[in-house]
């Protein structure tokens, strides 16, 4: 089903440039144009419909009717901040709390990851009296100034007193899948030696093996 006319994608892409800052980037060589989406399903301009595992924004899919409903119901009413006395934000606060352990017995609501962060970092500030922070090498944790100087993913400079250090997590990653590697190409071997339509040349197999034996040199050094 399509379900808009086909788009002048060049067009888009000239206009993106003109009209949008250069830090909005584009996933893809052929970057998706998506026009809708439902549940776990996002759909591009010609009805082509894309598993979403990537976006962390809708945690409940894409389109909750549940969602769309309360937020329709929501703007019709009111939609205001919280300098007014309201019952939803005490309610939710009450919700909110009662999931989490006693020693949080406060709410503070923001609107951006980077302002949840922000404010995070006032806190912990405040909290303990230190100015350091320690985040993982590739960490993104925002667009504020100072969120951006602890978010070495975009390849800039890290802020006063921030230190980045290697995951654990992709360390130990890395090092399974170094591990892995011999016998893994040994599987494939096999494989191949048994199924003489996809052989893999011996050639193509050494270069494999001397690519795996230098990534493990390079993880023990």
């Amino acid at each position: 089903m399509t379900t808009a006319p086909p788009a002048d994608r060049s067009g888009m892409l000239t206009r993106r440039a003109r009209l949008l800052s250069p830090t909005y980037r584009l996933f893809y060589e052929q970057p998706l144009q998506l026009v809708r989406a439902a549940g776990v399903w996002m759909y591009d301009e010609q009805g082509r419909a894309y598993l979403d595992a990537y976006n962390n924004v809708p945690v409940v899919g894409h389109c909750h009717p549940y969602v769309v409903e309360a937020l329709t119901r929501q703007a019709r009413t009111l939609n205001t901040h919280t300098r007014y006395l309201a019952e939803q934000p005490l309610q939710l606060a009450e919700e909110l709390l009662a999931s989490m352990p006693p020693e949080l017995g406060r709410v503070v609501y923001t609107c951006t990851g980077s302002e949840a962060n922000d404010l995070a970092v006032r806190v912990s500030k405040a909290v303990t009296g230190g100015s350091g922070f320690i985040v993982t090498d590739f960490a993104y944790h925002g667009v504020t100034d100072v969120l951006a100087g602890m978010s070495p993913e975009d390849g800039g400079p890290l802020g006063p007193g921030v230190y980045s250090a290697p995951s654990p997590a992709a360390a130990a990653r890395l090092a399974r899948i170094v591990n892995d590697l011999p016998a893994a190409l040994a599987r494939r071997t096999g494989a191949l030696e048994r199924e003489e339509a996809l052989r893999m040349p011996d050639l193509a197999h050494a270069a494999a093996a001397r690519a795996g034996l230098r990534l493990r040199a390079g993880l023990r050094a």
